[in-house]
């Protein structure tokens, strides 16, 4: 699913220790500044080439909606 994110095929969720590197090194663009820390933490990460494409920024959004409705987050 990394891989899939990194080549442009859309948005993928991970954890920082797996996809960190890949974000500093700007394969993997984290769309939102901020991120949840928990015992088990997940991010939505996007490519370069995917940024910007409505359907994954409406994706993200219903996920982050999603999220919300169900733990109480802000």
């Amino acid at each position: 699913m990394i891989q899939a994110a990194i080549s442009g095929h859309g948005i993928a969720l991970g954890r920082q220790p797996l996809v960190g590197d890949l974000i500093e090194s700007g394969a993997l663009v984290a769309p939102f500044k901020q991120t949840l820390v928990g015992s088990r933490a997940y991010f939505i990460i996007e490519s370069r080439l995917s940024t910007g494409k409505p359907q994954v920024r409406e994706f993200a959004q219903w996920l982050l909606a999603e999220t919300r409705a169900t733990d109480g987050a802000p």
